[in-house]
């Protein structure tokens, strides 16, 4: 095999090549590194102590007519190590009995256990922004935990994790929460991935001191900043928001920690991870043009980034195949295609095993072979939930739905 050295130094395929390795070094440098946040700040907190005695904490659990998961959580709740006081809100969205029954036995075990709820005649209005409005007012300690019925603790310790950062000064807590299907188990690989990529997104940004966003299936924050916010009075035409909108205008880089412990994790069951993962998507691609686009510009130029190599690569390949006519191609011409390709197996194993990383810091369950394809497929389901969030525009405001 003879080399071209004319065809090896032209400009054109200099600058491809050069585009080639600018992207290689982007991906294992800056977005490789911002994925891998998540570990290290899992890491770097995971020494911290509980102090021996942690401020008073309300805990507010959102259910709709779900006593079944709410009988298997109050349990949960109570048997938790807190070493101080607190009490547990069950906010109902209208009158259920069978929810009220639940919460009458138990309240004989536990006094501090209280329930309200959301009228059934309440239209107009974000029924859940309501119901979290009527339970932080009637909180009786500082400090508020908000939920979902359907979440499991993975620990007694997660109300005590979650809290110690009251004590240290602070008056938002950005916890995570991991999701799985209803009988545990994950069936949706490429929405698992999406929702760890996700949860990535705004963790990060958040560890990073630029929160703009959250869960409000594990989310504290103080009851006195909830006011002087004044609450969700900026967004009550819109159902949604609290976990964006809300959380965007209370944190600041002085008041606000992130908890990612093992323990303070807690785990939701959704009927089905597909079916949670699209409203959530719709859902924040509504809200989220009203909060910071930084964290999704980054990571979207990352997967800009991605596919620039592809197409540099294809380019190389088709340059090398250019005499189409096989007799005729100078192996030497496949030189800065292989060299393109080999850049695109490092870059690719360096931000897998990032990802990999972090879904273990946050306790997700990823397919580890299926990454480099997920990688790659979801700029194109981000597009494709844009266009449905449009297409559903008019579901996100209050006056359309009675929820």
């Amino acid at each position: 095999m003879t080399f071209d050295i004319g065809f090896l130094t032209s400009p054109l395929i200099i600058t491809l090549l050069s585009v080639s390795v600018l992207c290689c070094i982007i991906l294992t440098t800056a977005y490789r590194r911002r994925i891998s946040r998540i570990r290290r700040y899992a890491r770097a907190t995971e020494s911290a102590e509980i102090p021996a005695q942690l401020p008073g904490l309300s805990v507010i659990v959102y259910t709709k007519e779900d006593a079944d998961a709410l009988e298997r959580l109050l349990p949960e709740l109570f048997s938790q190590e807190y070493p101080g006081k607190f009490e547990v809100i069950v906010l109902s969205d209208g009158r259920c009995s069978d929810v009220e029954d639940v919460v009458t036995r138990l309240s004989f075990q536990h006094r501090n256990l209280r329930m309200t709820y959301v009228p059934d005649d309440s239209h107009a209005l974000s029924r859940k922004k309501l119901a979290v409005t009527l339970g932080v007012k009637g909180a009786s300690y500082e400090n508020i935990l908000l939920t979902d019925v359907n979440v499991a603790p993975n620990s007694n310790r997660w109300l005590a994790l979650m809290a110690r950062h009251f004590a240290a000064g602070k008056h938002v807590v950005i916890g995570a929460c991991r999701m799985v299907d209803s009988e545990g188990a994950n069936e949706r690989p490429f929405a698992a991935f999406n929702t760890l990529a996700d949860t990535t997104t705004w963790l990060t940004s958040a560890i990073g001191k630029r929160t703009y966003r959250a869960t409000d299936k594990n989310l504290a924050f103080s009851r006195s900043l909830f006011f002087e916010k004044k609450g969700f009075a900026d967004s009550t035409h819109l159902l949604h928001g609290i976990d964006d909108i809300f959380v965007s205008k209370i944190a600041s880089p002085e008041n606000c920690a992130v908890e990612i412990q093992p323990d303070a994790i807690p785990t939701f069951r959704c009927y089905d991870l597909r079916s949670q993962h699209l409203a959530d998507k719709i859902q924040h691609n509504f809200t989220g043009k009203i909060t910071s686009q930084s964290a999704r510009r980054f990571f979207g130029f990352g997967s800009l980034t991605m596919w620039i190599w592809v197409a540099v690569t294809v380019g190389l390949i088709a340059i090398a195949l250019a005499p189409f006519d096989f007799k005729s191609i100078d192996l030497s011409h496949f030189i800065p295609a292989v060299g393109s390709i080999v850049l695109g197996i490092v870059w690719i194993a360096a931000v897998a095993v990032s990802w990999r990383n972090a879904a273990r810091a946050l306790g997700m369950k990823i397919s580890a072979w299926r990454l480099p394809i997920q990688i790659f497929r979801r700029p194109f389901s981000n597009f494709a939930y844009r266009l449905r969030s449009i297409t559903n525009r008019s579901r996100n405001f209050s006056w359309t739905s009675g929820h």
